[in-house]
């Protein structure tokens, strides 16, 4: 049986390669047909170009080119009309090559179309192998195992820090509608400046910008909290958070134009910002952790 999963396995891997090979030969047709694609237009414009030049001097303009030139009209529109023609012969050069690209990237493509699904193909090779190594008690089969387990524990970080990433963004974003709505009178974000708030509507406008931001940065810093690789006082700003925004609304409402108000808001927004620079940076760190057991765990089942 492990030599038939093996035969199996090593004959997607070798479809793979394959497949890679042409998908470099592809990308670099792709290259090629966009190249001879650009230098077909040029020659299209400049023999466009020629065709409008000689169309004015057969309609008896430009009559200071003719003395520059030398030799009159006759001898200008030589020059022009063996200067159109040699430029339909470059075109069609450019065409027949443009051609011949575009027929060697179909011709790549279907091959490639050919090959069908090759990487769904060997997962399914590689995952039915796995298993079967996984379910042997030999050291083997041990090892398997634990990868599988290291595969799964990196996969679900992973999901959880894109998470924690994506609400940090949302708090970033969130803090930005409330500082401009936190600016002095006549600034861009004061809401007086639109012309449409009554003082109340502008102290609910204010308030509401608050609250979703702090709802923001509750959701963001209960993710961070749950990392322990992430430091730098997530705990502290998660206790003062309820209290801050609160406080702020009132000192608005006290003194709108107070730029400290702002300030603040500013201040919190760079605490975000380390925090979210050192989720990423801990993604990343199990991103290649992952990629890195993988690529054991593929060897090990090869092995198998």
């Amino acid at each position: 049986m492990y030599r038939r999963l093996h035969d199996e396995l090593s004959f997607w891997a070798e479809q793979s390669k394959v497949r890679a090979r042409l998908e470099r030969k592809r990308d670099a047709a792709s290259l090629d047909v966009r190249r001879h694609e650009d230098e077909l237009v040029r020659q299209e414009a400049r023999v466009a170009r020629d065709q409008s030049v000689l169309a004015r001097v057969e309609q008896g303009g430009w009559r200071r080119l003719f003395s520059l030139v030398g030799g009159g009209k006759a001898r200008v529109l030589a020059r022009l009309i063996a200067q159109i023609e040699m430029g339909q012969r470059r075109l069609s050069v450019h065409h027949q090559a443009t051609q011949r690209a575009r027929h060697g990237l179909h011709a790549v493509e279907g091959e490639l179309a050919a090959l069908g699904d090759v990487e769904q193909g060997y997962r399914r090779a590689l995952e039915t192998k796995a298993r079967t190594l996984a379910a042997s008690s030999d050291a083997q089969g041990q090892l398997v195992n634990t990868l599988i387990e290291e595969l799964a524990l990196a996969r679900s970080k992973i999901r959880d820090l894109g998470e924690t990433s994506s609400a940090g963004l949302q708090v970033h974003a969130a803090l930005d509608v409330l500082g401009r709505c936190l600016d002095p009178p006549g600034g861009v974000g004061y809401p007086f400046a639109l012309g449409r708030f009554t003082p109340s509507q502008a102290f609910d406008a204010v308030a509401s910008a608050a609250h979703q931001a702090q709802q923001h940065l509750r959701a963001f810093l209960r993710g961070v909290g749950n990392l322990r690789e992430v430091r730098g006082g997530a705990d502290r700003l998660l206790e003062f958070a309820d209290r801050f925004f609160e406080r702020l609304v009132d000192s608005w409402l006290t003194a709108p134009r107070d730029e400290r108000s702002r300030d603040a808001v500013a201040r919190v927004q760079r605490c975000v910002d380390a925090l979210l620079t050192q989720v990423e940076r801990v993604r990343a760190e199990v991103e290649l952790h992952q990629s890195s057991v993988w690529s054991r765990f593929v060897a090990t089942v090869h092995a198998g």
